[in-house]
């Protein structure tokens, strides 16, 4: 078990939010088609951690009685990103932590299942909270 006072030397590596599947019937996609290897930061994925002060917040919660993660992130869209990466859902989000000692782990892909958009009086960037769970609980679940 991990050292509870230890928590706050957990570093974020990667925060990677990548556009979803398109699961409309007439698209003919399928989680079945889906690479669980990490992206590379690109056209169809966006690194929040390479974005000018875009990750504000990040809470992952562990579940007593079912296998799972789930969380939310709150981030901002300073150099809007989201024209090229609508952030509307059902995208996957990839973190990778470097934990106290300097190992590296990698989560599995998370499933964004909600999106809010924050409104603000800042003319500068749009806000977002995206809420998302284990993949697998999701693929299972929907």
């Amino acid at each position: 078990m991990a050292d509870r006072t230890r928590q706050s030397e957990i570093v974020f590596k990667k925060v990677l939010i990548q556009k979803g599947l398109d699961l409309d019937i007439d698209s003919g996609e399928s989680y079945d088609d889906f690479s669980f290897d990490p992206p590379s930061p690109g056209n169809d994925t966006i690194d929040l951690l390479e974005e000018n002060n875009a990750l504000t917040n990040i809470i992952i919660n562990e579940d007593m009685f079912a296998p799972s993660l789930s969380g939310s992130i709150t981030f901002n869209d300073v150099s809007d990103f989201s024209s090229k990466l609508p952030i509307k859902g059902n995208e996957l989000l990839w973190i990778e932590i470097e934990e106290p000692g300097g190992e590296i782990k990698a989560f599995p892909p998370f499933h964004i299942y909600s999106v809010e958009e924050l409104t603000s009086d800042s003319v500068v960037a749009k806000g977002f909270v995206c809420n998302f769970v284990s993949r697998d609980i999701s693929t299972a679940t929907y």
